[in-house]
């Protein structure tokens, strides 16, 4: 083996934010359909969401807050009554982002076979250990890595620590994903050598990492699979 890769898993390696933006399409049109717009509903989730990913991170459990809480400011700014129905329906969609899990990016599995023949692969994932496991499972991509670690946040020693897990050097570690936050800068403050993906969604992006600026070189993709001719020029 030459080298070690860490992979992101969300919107990296399956399309998670396609399970959220289902669960917040049913949610805006709960409220089309009484007569409000689109647009309106879309900006106030969005500006509550903001608010609760500080708090609460990447908890599961978050979209159905800033749902019950973008209601809950209809209702008291006397746009729209409260209604036991409209309660049930929004538990509902937010509970679709613990059973609807998301289904593996195009080209993911070609890179994780082509990677697991010539590197050790990690994987350091946010979120809840249950639901990032099944997410795995559901892909049928457990196998395929040596360690997998779950986290609330990831910083420059959660890098740091799995390379010195596998023995290998700082220098000889690649980290894969689509946050320049989270994946991008952490892995260049810990000296390793960094890809990432640009993901896209047809209708959504998350607004939290607007303008986020990466803090030094790394590489860019448009498509997970184009990792391969990269890593290759050191196999």
């Amino acid at each position: 083996m030459k080298g070690l890769i860490i992979f992101d898993l969300d919107d990296t390696l399956v399309d998670t934010s396609h399970v959220y933006w289902l669960a917040k399409e049913n949610f805006i049109a709960l409220f089309t359909k009484a007569g409000f717009k689109k647009e309106y509903i879309d900006d106030l989730f969005e500006s509550i969401d903001t608010d609760n990913i500080r708090q609460l991170g990447h908890s599961p459990l978050r979209y159905l807050k800033s749902m019950n809480d973008a209601y809950d400011q209809l209702i008291s700014e006397g746009r729209i009554p409260d209604s036991k129905t409209n309660r049930e329906r929004i538990e509902m969609y937010g509970r679709q982002i613990l059973t609807n899990l998301p289904e593996p990016i195009e080209g993911a599995r070609e890179l994780l076979e082509w990677s697991g023949q010539h590197f050790s692969l990690a994987l350091i994932t946010r979120g809840t250990e249950e639901l990032q496991l099944q997410k795995l499972r559901h892909a049928d991509f457990t196998h395929y890595f040596e360690k997998i670690t779950v986290v609330s946040h990831k910083n420059e020693d959660t890098f740091k620590s799995t390379a010195l897990d596998f023995r290998i050097t700082a220098g000889e570690t690649w980290v894969i994903g689509d946050s320049i936050k989270t994946d991008i800068n952490p892995g260049i403050k810990a000296g390793m050598k960094c890809i990432f993906y640009q993901y896209r969604h047809h209708s959504y992006q998350w607004i939290q990492e607007y303008g986020e600026k990466p803090i030094g070189e790394y590489f860019e993709i448009q498509k997970i699979k184009d990792a391969i001719s990269i890593l290759g020029k050191e196999v």
